[in-house]
């Protein structure tokens, strides 16, 4: 007589179908893990470039970025790259390397927007904007970080950007009267929106231009 197939094949299937179940959800949970671990590794060397930066440990620092940005471009983030791309252009800017802190911050921009960073695209522009060779394309690079600071109510990035603004027009295009006024407008944004740091900055700028014009009491 026929004998149906045992009951407990189809259990054993049923406990091999659950096992696989758990398997892949590990195989996950550890990938989700390895990729949080590299994306804290990314941060970690990001910060680490940029302490030793303020150190002036120029071989740390950029061993540091590197290793930052080998992580961030590993799992597509362009947000941790541009990060990176921005840090370095400010180590080679500090050291007098201007062709290579502008290549950087050009990258640094083309990332921000890539990765829609409104934040970071105003902060590329205006450090763009400094190293810049022209002038006059440095003093609308910086123009065009103000208008979008403006838009987006990036407050600190505003004063930043007249502050960027100003310091083109004394230093690039010796316009001491127009650099007044953007270094004024820096000021006044500054003690409206109680940003210390930037009223500094205003204040000792003002007083180079002041200088320059022979006009110290002010």
């Amino acid at each position: 007589p026929h004998r149906s197939p045992p009951a407990l094949s189809t259990c054993r299937c049923t406990r091999r179908s659950t096992s696989e179940t758990r398997r892949l959800a590990v195989a996950s949970e550890q990938r989700h893990s390895e990729a949080t671990s590299d994306s804290s590794y990314a941060a970690a060397f990001l910060r680490l470039g940029t302490l030793h930066a303020r150190q002036k440990n120029m071989a740390g620092a950029a061993d540091a970025l590197d290793r930052a940005q080998k992580l961030y471009a590993e799992r597509g983030n362009r947000e941790g790259e541009a990060a990176v791309r921005y840090q370095r252009g400010r180590l080679y800017a500090g050291n007098g390397k201007q062709a290579e802190a502008r290549e950087e911050f050009t990258q640094a921009l083309r990332l921000a927007r890539e990765s829609s960073n409104r934040y970071q695209e105003v902060q590329a522009l205006l450090q763009l904007a400094t190293t810049q060779e022209d002038g006059e394309v440095a003093k609308k690079t910086a123009e065009e970080a103000i208008g979008l600071a403006q838009s987006s109510g990036m407050n600190d990035q505003v004063a930043n950007g007249y502050l960027t603004h100003g310091n083109i027009l004394f230093s690039k295009l010796g316009r001491l009267d127009d650099a007044e006024v953007s270094l004024k407008r820096a000021l006044d944004y500054a003690r409206n929106f109680k940003l210390r740091r930037y009223v500094a900055l205003a204040l000792s700028n003002l007083g180079s231009v002041y200088t320059r014009r022979s006009q110290p009491d002010k």
